[in-house]
Order: structure tokens, then sequence, then C-alpha cells
């Protein structure tokens, strides 16, 4: 699981530190990556983990690459976060600059961002998302956008949780879609 805005994988943990800046993520999960020797390496991301997912698939060497199997991702903001606009005004982080709509950062560095990379990403959203509204969520040139609407849409966090969601995922990741 690559999380968003945590530097943890443990959703129930308070935060108390800023996450990285996305550069500074990508390059370490870019690093994570390169360390692991399986044959297919699949990513489940939440959030802004997506975005640094696509960064960091998007710049490892052609073999290391050929092995990304899927990039799954459940309310990335491709096109940013209004809320995360909001609580920047009040709060200094770059992370919330980098997810603001409009942003350089989202206009520029996505925007680099390969259609071989593009081509394994999944990108889940929900219509009951109020942090990434699923209008943000849609990824050009993916291999796949998909809305969860009426019941099985989920909050932001829901999307962390869902069985059937869960299932959903397993399925594409195991071939049985």
């Amino acid at each position: 699981m690559v999380p968003g805005m945590s530097t943890s994988t443990n959703y129930e943990e308070p935060r108390f530190r800023s996450p990285l800046p996305a550069d500074d993520a990508a390059e370490e999960l870019r690093r994570e990556i390169k360390s692991r020797d399986d044959e297919v390496i699949n990513l489940v991301c939440h959030s802004r983990g997506g975005i640094l997912a696509v960064l960091a698939c998007d710049s490892l060497d052609d073999d290391t690459r050929a092995r990304i199997g899927r990039i799954v991702t459940l309310g990335t903001p491709w096109q940013g976060a209004p809320v995360a606009h909001l609580v920047g005004l009040v709060r200094q982080d770059s992370a919330l600059r980098e997810l603001s709509p409009g942003s350089d950062f989202l206009t520029r560095r996505l925007a680099a961002v390969s259609d071989d990379t593009r081509g394994r990403v999944i990108s889940v959203s929900s219509t009951d998302d109020k942090i990434a509204s699923w209008r943000n969520c849609i990824l050009d040139r993916a291999a796949l956008n998909v809305l969860l609407r009426g019941q099985q849409a989920v909050t932001h966090a829901g999307l962390l949780s869902s069985p059937k969601l869960a299932a959903m995922i397993s399925a594409v990741l195991n071939g049985k879609h």
C-alpha cells in the first residue's frame, strides 16, 4: 500500500509530521521498488500515493519498469483537491501546495508522465468522496477509470476498507476481471 499524506501505512496512527514533498517521497518509493526481486510488482495506492507511484514508476529503468503490473489508485486527485488548497491557506505544507488544483507540480510533473506508465493505472474514485472529487480523480490515458456510485460509493477513507472494492482489486490483480 502506498499511502497518500501519511508517512505511515497505519491509518489509525496520528500524523504529527508533514509528509515529504512528492519528489522525495517518489524517490523513496522508486528505491523500494528497485530493491524488490518480485517478477511482477503491483501497487495499490491511496490518495496522493497514486501520484507518488506514477512518478516513481515513470523514473524507473526499462527493466524494472517492465516488472510493474498494475498501479491501482484509490481516490487519487490527478487534477488536485480543492480541500488541499483551503487547508494550505492556513498551514504551510509543500504536499498541500502540490495537491492544489492547477498547481505547477500537477500541471508540469503529471503532464510529463509517459503513456506507458499511465497505461498501467486503474484509477478508482467515488461519488461519496468529499476529499478527492471523482471528477478530479480521472486520469487521462489510464488503463481504466472506475467510478463507484450508488450503493457502491464510499468515502475517501472508506476506499481503504470496502470489502467489495478489495474483492474487485484482488480480481483485477489476479487476472480474473
